[in-house]
């Protein structure tokens, strides 16, 4: 049974630890970066996301840094905001997220450069790697089970979206950039083979992710944009990487 009442946020704040502009936040918080593409408050959803944990962050004119670890759970008993992590049935244990999104922010333009890692526990993957084989999903739970998955992001974001991710008064053009790879440990894929043996692959995570974006501010209420992602993909479901950004 769902319950029908959650809180979004609630956390205790300190400012100016010792130093202008140092703080900490303790406890259940929005966090969002950038264009909210690796980590946001998705506010586009019914309940949003938020999360549980410690954010230290440093904010000046010229750079911005924010370090931060969150703690969240698979359960299928756990609601949002900090459900969602597995749509398994099974309890996966608790996950976490730790990050470091910095900011160089100059009159011209934003630089945005973040390290963010994910670690908790995921299903290993089962495929047939020839059409009209039989796959056996038995093997699956007798053999491998849940695995630990650590998933790290590097990336890099450029905008000249100055004044808080908008467009200073007067300015009519915008554009993004942003790229991030992906490295780490990923569960195991297990797969029957051309002449139907069962096989297994360890695996690790190789995403990439490019994104482009710019628009012209016609009117006031008014902007023409066009933007363009681009991610590889995994060729090979039975190969030793995960290609498919995640």
């Amino acid at each position: 049974k769902r319950n029908s009442f959650d809180v979004r946020e609630a956390y205790v704040q300190f400012r100016n630890l010792g130093a202008k502009g140092l703080g900490l936040q303790l406890g259940r918080q929005i966090l969002a970066y950038g264009d909210g593409r690796m980590i946001g408050s998705a506010n586009w959803t019914f309940g949003g996301l938020s999360y549980d944990g410690v954010l230290l962050k440093y904010d000046a004119d010229a750079i911005s840094s924010h370090l931060f670890a969150i703690k969240g759970t698979s359960s299928v008993t756990n609601n949002m905001p900090n459900g969602g992590v597995s749509n398994s049935p099974v309890p996966d244990g608790d996950s976490y997220m730790a990050g470091w999104y910095n900011s160089l922010k100059h009159h011209l333009a934003v630089l945005d450069i973040y390290a963010i890692g994910m670690f908790r526990n995921a299903a290993v993957d089962s495929v047939c790697s020839v059409a009209g084989a039989t796959c056996t999903p038995d093997i699956v739970v007798a053999t491998a089970g849940r695995q630990r998955s650590n998933l790290y992001t590097f990336g890099a974001r450029l905008t000249n979206r100055t004044e808080a991710n908008r467009l200073p008064a007067g300015s009519k053009w915008d554009y993004t950039l942003e790229a991030a790879i992906q490295a780490g440990n990923a569960p195991d894929v297990l797969f029957t083979d051309s002449i139907g043996n069962a096989s297994t692959n360890g695996r690790r995570y190789a995403g990439q992710l490019f994104f482009a974006q710019t628009g012209y501010k016609v009117l006031d209420d008014l902007r023409v944009g066009v933007q363009a992602y681009y991610s590889p993909g995994t060729r090979d479901r039975t190969g030793s990487t995960i290609d498919t950004f995640q």
